[in-house]
């Protein structure tokens, strides 16, 4: 017998991926395609770089000014960040690390622990049933002899 394919599909539209549809990502599987390697821009490029305002309209208007000194503002509070982070790195970087693979290995050890106390309790549970069940075999084998003896009587 030769087994058929359904097509448990074909009343279905085919779903719209807008997200996949769309022109940054199908750049993306294009440049892959090619065989192109990834190029990364510079993570601090957006942060660095904040652009006047342009033009004569512009450039009289106290507001945008305002909004793009808060944006510098902004731009110097995470380089400060960052700097910070990387100065905490180094200086405790290697610390912190072994102290979260102690904790890590203390984390383990409780889990395995553990396993092997929830183990031990199905391996209890696992006995009692089968006493119990090794128990009423005699009253059910009775049973059951009694029920084919009404059978043999009908």
């Amino acid at each position: 017998m030769e087994a058929t394919k359904k097509d448990y599909l074909k009343d279905f539209p085919v779903p719209s991926l807008p997200k996949i549809e769309s022109e940054e990502i199908q750049s993306e599987l294009q440049r892959v395609a090619r065989g192109e390697k990834l190029t990364l821009k510079n993570p601090l490029s957006s942060y660095v770089n904040v652009e006047a305002p342009q033009g004569h309209q512009d450039i009289s208007k106290p507001d945008l000014w305002r909004a793009k000194l808060d944006q510098i503002g902004v731009n110097q509070m995470i380089a400060e960040q960052r700097r910070l982070n990387l100065d905490l790195e180094k200086e405790y970087g290697t610390k912190v690390w072994q102290e979260h693979l102690k904790q890590y290995e203390a984390m383990q050890n409780a889990m395995r622990d553990q396993n092997e106390s929830l183990k031990g309790e199905i391996t209890e549970i696992n006995k009692k049933r089968k006493f119990s069940q090794i128990s009423q075999s005699d009253a059910f084998s009775s049973l059951t002899e009694k029920l084919d003896a009404s059978y043999k009587k009908n």
